[in-house]
Order: structure tokens, then C-alpha cells, then sequence
């Protein structure tokens, strides 16, 4: 056996960029790398392979063993996809990869030693129930042509289609027409067709931050977008949760929530609704610690006890660490 130290990662992929977090066997966090973006369905495995390897590289260290890598992609939701992706990080780097999807990271981070409903509303929206250490229900993650009911594409969709029903007649003018106008550049509402279909799938995400300011601003329009928003993420947590009894605790993960009550909410009423008594406790760790989680596991290795308050304490020095955030190590 070496006597070199050895080493952890968890990387969180994401659709504009992706951050690794690498840690001693004893669970100390000891780097952290911001990285390029990683989406399965829109980047393609090598491209995510490639991306999530350079991560992986910069936070190896000389003179350690670097044992696994836990990694959550979003379009990663297939078995298949999985373990091909799982398969060519594993290959370039010569230790063990686990690949899961990127709401199942969250919830290894949120919840990594209870159970609990893990809520995700980024770009795209999904729900997981966990129970020791286990995902035991999934909701949502079905993409924007078939859910993401809630998400940021979704609000900014829905804002999108009220412009265009408004220019017909069908609704009234408020500031979110003008501010989608001003948004895309456009003289007339005629070239909102053209617009919208030139734009990227983040483009439309984008305007869920608009559509909360503009509710702020008093747009009731706006503001009722964000309360449906609220209620199809409900329906998505509320059909998870079921799973856990008459009592959870619920995380709430993703610029979504940014909008604070407008969504949070709406999202709680459906709980009471269906008679589970929800409640909602900030996420223990960022979600590239759910990668860290995983392959502690992955290893044989619980987690659980000295080695998660060693990760509390020591993942606090990396104030930066979020997606975007600057790059660093410690």
C-alpha cells in the first residue's frame, strides 16, 4: 500500500460553467477549479469528457493518489449515458468517475447524512427525494421540450408567449412588452418570431431575472408568472416528497429561488395542499460537495460523522465557491 496522501474530487457541471472541489480522505477540502461548461445534451461527450478531466487535472496534486471523481452533468439522466460518460473520464485519468445527474449531486449536498426533497430550479427544473444516503424518487429533469416546468427557460418562455399574445389582443400591455422589446432590440413586435427563434436555450433563461425584477417593479403579470412558476415546481417537489412521509424538510437549489416569495410561496401552498408539512432548510454544502460525497461512497468510504465536519469547517475558507465565481486554490 503508498503512503501517499490521497485525494477526492467532486466536480459540478453546468451549462455555463462547471467547479471542482478536491479533498483528503479525511475531508478536507484542500482546492477548488472553476471550469468551462458541461451539459451532456447540448456539449456532447468528449466535450464534456475534455472539460471535466482539465478540471480534474488542475486540482490533482503531485505526490497524492487521486482515488474518484463524483461528478453531476445535467443531461446526464440516462444509465447509459452514465456510464459512457463515467467510462471516458475514468479512462483519461486512471482512477475511478461516477457520473450522475446534476440534481442528484444537489442532493448528496443538501442532505448528505438525512433525508429530505431537493428542489432544483436552474435553467432546467427537477425534484429528488434521498433517505440514507440514497435518491429513493425522482421528478422532473425532462428537458425543455418535454418539462423544466418552473425553471428559468420556462419563466422566460412564458414571458416570451405573453408579448406574443399580447400583440394579438389577447392580453394587456404592461412593462414586460416593452422590456422584452427593449431586450432584444426590436422596432416592432412583428420581428419577435425572427428573435426568438435565433436564441439559445440560456437567452431565454436569462429573462427569468428580468421577469423578477419587472414583479418587483410592480408588473402583475410578471409576478403571476412567477407564482405558477411557484406551483408546477410544488407539483413536481410535492409528487417526490409523498415518498417520505407527512413531515420533510425540503432544500430549494437554483437562481430560481432568487425570486424569493413570488415562488417559495406558491411551491409551499402545494404542499399544503396535499397534506405534507414542509420545512425548508437552507443546502448544507454547494453541490460540487455532493461529488465529493459520492466518491467517498464510491470508495467504501461513510462519509457521515468526522469526515462531513471536517468538510463544514473546511469548505467555509472557500468563499468564491459557486459557479462563475473567481478562480482559486487554497
Amino acid at each position: 500500500m503508498s503512503d501517499l496522501p490521497e485525494l477526492f474530487v467532486g466536480v459540478d457541471a453546468g451549462g455555463t460553467s462547471s467547479v471542482g472541489i478536491a479533498a483528503s480522505r479525511e475531508g478536507f477540502a484542500i482546492g477548488y477549479e472553476v471550469g468551462g461548461p458541461a451539459n451532456l445534451q447540448v456539449d456532447g461527450f468528449d466535450s464534456c469528457a475534455d472539460t471535466l478531466v482539465s478540471i480534474v487535472k488542475k486540482l490533482a496534486k503531485s505526490g497524492s493518489i487521486l482515488m474518484c471523481v463524483g461528478i453531476g452533468v445535467p443531461g446526464a439522466r440516462a444509465r447509459g449515458d452514465q456510464e459512457r460518460l463515467s467510462n471516458l473520464v475514468s479512462n483519461s485519468l486512471g482512477c475511478k468517475a461516477v457520473v450522475t445527474g446534476d440534481a442528484d449531486l444537489a442532493s448528496h449536498a443538501c442532505f448528505p447524512d438525512g433525508e429530505g426533497v431537493v428542489v432544483v430550479a436552474g435553467t432546467g427544473s427537477s425534484a429528488r427525494a434521498i433517505s440514507a444516503g440514497s435518491i429513493i424518487a425522482r421528478a422532473g429533469g425532462w428537458g425543455p421540450l418535454l418539462g423544466d416546468e418552473g425553471s428559468a427557460y420556462w419563466i422566460g418562455l412564458e414571458a416570451l408567449r405573453y408579448v406574443a399574445r399580447a400583440a394579438d389582443g389577447l392580453g394587456s400591455p404592461t412593462r414586460i412588452c416593452d422590456a422584452v422589446k427593449e431586450r432584444f432590440g426590436l422596432s416592432s413586435f412583428d420581428e419577435l418570431v425572427r428573435a426568438a427563434t435565433r436564441l439559445k436555450r440560456d437567452q431565454v433563461a436569462s429573462l427569468a431575472e428580468l421577469v423578477h425584477e419587472l414583479a418587483k417593479a410592480g408588473d402583475e403579470v410578471s409576478a403571476q408568472i412567477l407564482r405558477r412558476a411557484g406551483s408546477e415546481l410544488g407539483a413536481i417537489a410535492g409528487t417526490v416528497a409523498k415518498r417520505l412521509g407527512r413531515s420533510v424538510r425540503i432544500a430549494l437549489v437554483g437562481g430560481v429561488f432568487n425570486a424569493g416569495d413570488y415562488v417559495k410561496l406558491p411551491l409551499l401552498e402545494v404542499f399544503r395542499r396535499i397534506g405534507v408539512e414542509a420545512t425548508v432548510l437552507e443546502p448544507k454544502f454547494p453541490p460540487c460537495v455532493g461529488g465529493l460525497i459520492i466518491a467517498y461512497r464510491a470508495c467504501g468510504i461513510d462519509p457521515a460523522g468526522p469526515i462531513l465536519r471536517n468538510l463544514e469547517t473546511s469548505v467555509r475558507s472557500f468563499q468564491a465557491l459557486s459557479k462563475g465565481g473567481s478562480q482559486g486554490k487554497a
